[in-house]
């Protein structure tokens, strides 16, 4: 998972952007990421449907540039993007 964060940060980081991922996050994906007879190859497409998607939509909704973001889990386990102080 630590490299599709990476990724996800060095990307960001070309356009001024930041971004932070809970622990619950990270305990999350690491948990839906995982499937015991295909270990951990579904975390890529669960990574872009939960995280990559959503935040390129809210990129595109608005100006995001230099931006710092956190993500956190909700109770109903949906990441959201919340902007950084």
């Amino acid at each position: 998972m630590k490299k599709q964060i990476t990724l996800l940060q060095e990307r960001l980081t070309e356009k001024k952007m930041a971004i932070e991922f809970s622990t619950e996050v990270i305990s999350e994906l690491a948990t839906r990421g995982y499937d015991p007879t295909y270990g951990a190859r579904p975390l890529d497409a669960l990574f872009n449907k939960i995280v990559t998607r959503p935040l390129s939509r809210l990129m595109v909704q608005g100006n995001m540039e230099n931006q710092g973001l956190k993500a956190t889990l909700g109770e109903n386990g949906e990441i959201y993007f919340n902007k950084l102080s």
